[in-house]
């Protein structure tokens, strides 16, 4: 008996101080490994991978929510400083760890969450993620 580890990740999209909603699932253009969140599973972590960060934006407040309209969070919405590229200012990210037990609603997409993130000010592009295991 062991573990099934997965990511499901959405593709690059312009951020602002508006949130803007990621669709995690199994695009792999953003991520060759993705693949659909399992409907039942344990969420491990968010991770947020930024370029063409502009305009001041320091943090970004996210969360994850079983539908696009963002009405029925999964978790509290989080607020983190952008740690940006050590030789790169422009790129970054951030990660957090959501560490919970997930169970696909009547609500939403099946294979799908979705991050609903935005920044403090400026602008910067995203690419999202959320790990994910199964027990086999």
């Amino acid at each position: 008996m062991g573990k099934h580890y997965g990511v499901s990740a959405e593709r690059s999209t312009a951020l602002s101080t508006s949130y803007a909603t990621l669709a995690l699932d199994n695009d792999t253009t953003a991520d060759a490994s993705a693949a659909p969140v399992p409907t039942f599973c344990h969420l491990g972590m968010v991770v947020i991978t930024l370029d063409t960060i502009a305009g001041g934006a320091t943090t970004l407040t996210y969360f994850l929510s079983a539908d696009a309209a963002g009405d029925v969070p999964i978790t509290n919405a989080t607020t983190t400083t952008i740690t940006t590229g050590k030789t790169t200012a422009t790129d970054g990210g951030v990660v957090g760890l959501v560490d919970a037990a997930y169970r696909h609603l009547d609500v939403g997409v099946a294979g799908k969450l979705y991050l609903q993130v935005k920044t403090n000010a400026g602008t910067a592009n995203a690419i999202g993620r959320v790990t994910w295991y199964v027990d086999n």
